[in-house]
C-alpha cells in the first residue's frame, strides 16, 4: 500500500508541475524524507542548502530527530506519531487539493551529515573553551602576576587557530586548569584575610620589642614618652603591667618631698592618673597593678606625714594637710584612699575639735570653723550630721546654764558658724531660731529682763545717772540684750525691743497727760538721754531706728490743748507673744517636715564629677545609651606626641544608627568616618545623633 501511494504521488504530472526548480521537493528527496513539512517549507520560500528567513540568516539544515529506542508504549518524538499509530492511523493531508497525497508516516530520524555534525561540535567546544578562559580571566588569582593578561590573550589566539583534531584534549586540559585555579584562588583569598591579622601581630610584636627595649633603661627623662607608647597597645592587661613596672623602676627609690607640689613625681603621677583613669578600670575594693604601684609611692608618704603632724593645733600643719588633700585628691581617689584619709585623720580631728569647742572664745577654737569652711563641701553627710549634734548639745547646755553675771558672751562669728552648720543641707536640719527661742529667749526674759527693765525707775535722778559710770536697771537690761542679740533670733529680738519701747511710750504718755507745756521739753530730753545711754555703744538695727523715730514723732505731735492718742498698748504681754511666736514656729516646722524634702532641705553633698559622668548624664537626659566597646580604642591626634589611645564608647538610640565617641581631658571626640575623630561641643551631640536617623 505504501509503495503504490508513493509511486502515485511521484507520477502525478500535476504534482510535479507545481514544484519550483531547486526547491526542497524538486527532486522528491526532501519530500520523501520529511513529508508534508518539506512541502510547507517550500511554499514559504525555503531553498535547499540556504538559511531560513528573509535574510538567509537562519539554520540551513533541518533539525534532526532520532526515534527513541524505548518500548513502543512510550515512543514519541518531534514530528512523529506513536508506534501504536504507525500502520493504520493518521494520514497527512495538504491544505491544497492538488497536493492531496496520502502517506503512512513511518518512524524516521532527522540526522545531520557527519561533516556538518563535526563542525558544530568543534564550535561548541571552542565556545565552551572561550567561556572557560573568561572564567579564568575573572579569577582574582590573575592579580598576583603581571604577565597573566598576556597569557590569557595568547590562549585566546591559539584557541582561535585550533582545529577539531586537538580541540577536545585542549578543552579537557583547560577545564582541569580552571578547576585547579579555583582551589588556589580560594586558598589565596583565605590567606588575604589572614594577612592583616598577621600584619597587626607583626606590628604588635615590633612595638612590644621596642617598648621592652626602652623599659630596660627607663628614667625620668624618657618616662613620659614610654608611657605614651605603652598606652597605644590594645591589651589592657599588658598596658597595666608595663606602666606598673615603669612606675616602680623610676619612682620607687626617688627621694622627694610630698609637700612640694612642683616636684617631678607629684606632677608626673598626677598627669599619669589623668591619662589612665579612663583606660584602666578596676573593681571596687581591688587595685590593679598600676594603682598598687601608685599606692606604694604616694599614699605611704602622705600617711607617714599625717601620722607625724599636729594639724589639729598647729596652723602650719593644718595648711599642709589641706594642701595635700587638694593637690592629691584625684590621685587618692584613683587608688581608693581618699575616703580612708578622711575617716582616719580628718573627720576624727574635726569631731574632736567640736567636743572642745567653746563658741565664746573664737581666738582659741577657730579650727572648727576653718575645718568646716575649707572641707564642708567634700565631707560626707555622716560626720556633718555628727558635728551638728555635738554643737547642738553644747549650745543647749550653754543656754540652760546661762547667767548674765557669770557666763561669757558668745562670739558673733562663732554663732554665725553655728547657724551655717545647722542650715547645711547634709544631715538633719536644725532650726536655730526654734532652738534659741526655746532654751535662751524665755530664760532671758524670765530671769533677767523682767527683773531689770523698768523705765519708770529711770525717771528719778536721770540727769545724774551718767555720772555714776555704772549701768543699772533698764539701761543695763538693754545693754545686755545688745550683747546677746547674736544668740537671739531676729524675731525674738524685734519682739523684745518692741516691748521695751511700748513701756517707754507708756511712761511718756502718762507724763505728758498730767504735765503742763513746759514738761514736754523735759520729756523729750529724758527720752534722748535714755536712748543715748542704752544704744550709743552698739550699732542700731532697722527696727530699733524705726521705734525711736516713731516715739520722737509722737512727742513732736503732742498738743496740750487737745487730746492725743497714745502709741503704746496697755495690754502688751511680752511672754505671751513669745509663747505664741514659738508655738507658730514649732507648728510650721512640723508641717514642713511632714511634707518631706523641699528645695531647701534636700540633702546634698559636693560632687566632683568626671567628664565621663557629665557625658553620661547628658546621654541619659537625651535618651542616649552609652556603652563602652570592649577592646576597642581610638587614636586621637592629641597630646604631646599628637597620638593617644583612648577607649571607644558607642552611643545608641532607637531608630538611629550607632555613633562612636571618645573622651580625653574633658574633650568629647566623635568619629566622623572610619578611625577619624574630631572634637565637638557636648550640646551638639544630640543634633548629630538626630542626623543619623534613617530616612
Amino acid at each position: 500500500m505504501e509503495k503504490k501511494r508513493s509511486d502515485i504521488a511521484h507520477q502525478d504530472p500535476e504534482h510535479n508541475k507545481k514544484q519550483k526548480p531547486g526547491s526542497a521537493t524538486s527532486d522528491g528527496t526532501l519530500q520523501q524524507r520529511y513529508g508534508i513539512g518539506a512541502q510547507l517549507l517550500s511554499k514559504m520560500g525555503y531553498v535547499s542548502g540556504q538559511g531560513l528567513g528573509s535574510g538567509g540568516t537562519g539554520i540551513a539544515q533541518p533539525i534532526s530527530a532520532t526515534s527513541s529506542q524505548t518500548p513502543n508504549s512510550s515512543r514519541s518524538g518531534l514530528g512523529m506519531m506513536s508506534a501504536a499509530n504507525t500502520v493504520n492511523d493518521g494520514y497527512y493531508s495538504s491544505s491544497s487539493e492538488e497536493d492531496n497525497v496520502l502517506e503512512v508516516p513511518s518512524v524516521v530520524s532527522f540526522k545531520k551529515s557527519d561533516a556538518s555534525e563535526g563542525g558544530d561540535s568543534t564550535e561548541r567546544v571552542r565556545s565552551r573553551m572561550f567561556q572557560k578562559l573568561n572564567e579564568l580571566e575573572n579569577k582574582s588569582i590573575l592579580g598576583y602576576r603581571d604577565d597573566d593578561m598576556d597569557t590569557i590573550l595568547e590562549l585566546r589566539q591559539r584557541l582561535k587557530d585550533m582545529d577539531g583534531s586537538n580541540i577536545e584534549s585542549s578543552s579537557e586540559r583547560l577545564s582541569s586548569l580552571v578547576d585547579e585555579l579555583d582551589d588556589v584562588t580560594n586558598r589565596l583569598c583565605e590567606l588575604d584575610t589572614q594577612l592583616p591579622l598577621l600584619d597587626n601581630d607583626l606590628y604588635d610584636a615590633t612595638t612590644l620589642e621596642e617598648i621592652l627595649n626602652s623599659m630596660k633603661s627607663v628614667n625620668p627623662e624618657t618616662f613620659d614618652g614610654i608611657i605614651n607608647m605603652i598606652l597605644k597597645l590594645p591589651n589592657d592587661d599588658l598596658v597595666d603591667s608595663f606602666i606598673s613596672r615603669c612606675i616602680r623602676k623610676v619612682f620607687m627609690d626617688y627621694h622627694w618631698d610630698i609637700l612640694d607640689e612642683k616636684a617631678y613625681p607629684s606632677v608626673t603621677i598626677k598627669n599619669l592618673v589623668n591619662n589612665v583613669k579612663y583606660r584602666l578600670d578596676s573593681k571596687k575594693g581591688f587595685l590593679n597593678q598600676t594603682q598598687t604601684s601608685i599606692f606604694l609611692i604616694v599614699f605611704q608618704k602622705i600617711d607617714n606625714y599625717l601620722k607625724g603632724s599636729d594639724f589639729l593645733n598647729n596652723d602650719k600643719d593644718y595648711e599642709n594637710v589641706i594642701a595635700l588633700l587638694l593637690n592629691f585628691e584625684e590621685v587618692l581617689q584613683y587608688i581608693e584612699c581618699y575616703e580612708y584619709i578622711l575617716n582616719i585623720y580628718v573627720i576624727p580631728a574635726i569631731l574632736n575639735s567640736c567636743e572642745k569647742w567653746d563658741f565664746c572664745d573664737s581666738s582659741q577654737q577657730k579650727t572648727v570653723r576653718r575645718w568646716f569652711q575649707d572641707l564642708s563641701m567634700i565631707l560626707p553627710a555622716e560626720p556633718i550630721a555628727e558635728m551638728k549634734e555635738i554643737l547642738k548639745r553644747k549650745l543647749i547646755d550653754y543656754c540652760q546654764n546661762w547667767d548674765y553675771e557669770t557666763s561669757k558672751v558668745p562670739d558673733e562669728r562663732e554663732l554665725n558658724f553655728v547657724r551655717e552648720l545647722f542650715n547645711n543641707v547634709q544631715g538633719p536640719q536644725i532650726d536655730y531660731a526654734s532652738l534659741t527661742s526655746k532654751y535662751f529667749t524665755k530664760r532671758f526674759v524670765k530671769v533677767f529682763w523682767n527683773e531689770y527693765y523698768d523705765p519708770i525707775a529711770e525717771l528719778e535722778g536721770w540727769n545724774h545717772h551718767d555720772k555714776a559710770g555704772k549701768e543699772t536697771g533698764s539701761i543695763l537690761a538693754l545693754s545686755v540684750l545688745h550683747l546677746y542679740r547674736a544668740l537671739l533670733n531676729e524675731e525674738d529680738n524685734r519682739l523684745i525691743i518692741k516691748s521695751a519701747f511700748n513701756d517707754i511710750n507708756k511712761v511718756l504718755f502718762q507724763w505728758l497727760l498730767y504735765a503742763n507745756e513746759s514738761d514736754k521739753l523735759k520729756a523729750l530730753y529724758w527720752f534722748n538721754w535714755f536712748i543715748n545711754s542704752s544704744f550709743s555703744s552698739t550699732n542700731l538695727r532697722d527696727f530699733e531706728v524705726e521705734e525711736i523715730n516713731r516715739t520722737i514723732k509722737f512727742l513732736n505731735n503732742w498738743k496740750f490743748n487737745r487730746r492725743v492718742e497714745g502709741i503704746h498698748s496697755e495690754v502688751f504681754d511680752l511672754e505671751g507673744k513669745l509663747d505664741h511666736l514659738h508655738a507658730n514656729r514649732s507648728s510650721n516646722d512640723k508641717e514642713s517636715s511632714s511634707h518631706g524634702y523641699t528645695i531647701k532641705n534636700i540633702p546634698m553633698r559636693k560632687v566632683l564629677p568626671t567628664f565621663k559622668d557629665v557625658v553620661e548624664q547628658y546621654c541619659e537626659e537625651h535618651n542616649l545609651l552609652m556603652n563602652k566597646l570592649p577592646n576597642k580604642y581610638a587614636h586621637l591626634k592629641y597630646g604631646k606626641d599628637s597620638s593617644v589611645l583612648v577607649p571607644i564608647f558607642e552611643l545608641t538610640r532607637k531608630e538611629c544608627r550607632p555613633m562612636n565617641i571618645a573622651l580625653k581631658d574633658d574633650i568629647l571626640w566623635v568619629e566622623e568616618d572610619e578611625s577619624r575623630y574630631m572634637p565637638i561641643f557636648l550640646w551638639k551631640l544630640d543634633s548629630l545623633m538626630l542626623a543619623r536617623s534613617p530616612m
